[in-house]
């Protein structure tokens, strides 16, 4: 055989080996399973049964705490309506959608019917279930009917002026942080209202049938020696 025979024996060999590989590669692709998650078809979901494995499934306790396990079994009679399902070969739809499994009732073919849903709207379940928890606030109002009500926040300086006049004076009274109590921005809002006063600056106090804006000491005086 020559060089040139050699040569091009060699070349015929290459392209048929690389004919090879690419069927190969073809032929895996079009298996339809994917090689990570990253690949899973757009729009699959998590297939969940009893005996899933590797998938995490997070619940919401009834404290409002988010609680993760590694079977549906272990998911407790009271949370199973909406659970968050983690897969490892399935990747959540979108970075604000997750994939969430209904427990309570199980198809046909064995299978529990998943779904998606907003990441905020399954993290407020937990926030809900912990507002419902904390033992109530009293209604923003007056204390007593000689005490005062100071609307304020915890930054202002004049608002523990009005504080510590009142104090000094021996005139009970209650302080809400408007910043933290959005019910009590609104009750202060009501009382500005009702006196035909605007909010300009805290603290808003309600005392003795007045609503006073800001801090002056001359004009609480004037409010004790009045009376009302």
């Amino acid at each position: 055989m020559t060089p040139r025979t050699k040569c091009s024996a060699l070349l015929v060999f290459l392209a048929l080996a690389m004919n090879v590989a690419g069927c190969k590669r073809s032929g895996s692709a079009s298996s339809g399973a994917p090689d990570s998650p990253a690949l899973a078809a757009e729009g699959a979901m998590p297939r969940v049964l009893d005996d899933t494995v590797d998938d995490l499934f997070t619940w919401v306790d009834e404290d409002g705490a988010f609680r993760v396990v590694a079977a549906p079994g272990e998911v407790p009679p009271t949370a199973r309506d909406v659970v968050r399902v983690t897969s490892p070969t399935v990747p959540d739809p979108n970075p604000e959608t997750v994939f969430v499994v209904d427990l309570r009732v199980k198809r046909p073919d064995g299978t529990y019917a998943v779904s998606t849903m907003g990441r905020t709207s399954f993290d407020r379940m937990a926030t809900e279930r912990r507002k419902a928890k904390e033992p109530e606030k009293p209604e923003p109002s007056a204390a007593g009917d000689e005490g005062a009500v100071i609307y304020g926040a915890s930054w202002c300086g004049p608002c523990h002026q009005a504080q510590a006049w009142f104090k000094s004076a021996g005139v009970p009274f209650v302080e809400h942080d408007i910043e933290e109590e959005p019910e009590s921005r609104a009750a202060m809002q009501r009382a500005l209202e009702q006196s035909g006063q605007r909010n300009g600056s805290i603290p808003v106090i309600v005392w003795r049938g007045k609503v006073l804006v800001g801090f002056n000491a001359q004009a609480l005086e004037a409010v004790r020696r009045s009376g009302g």
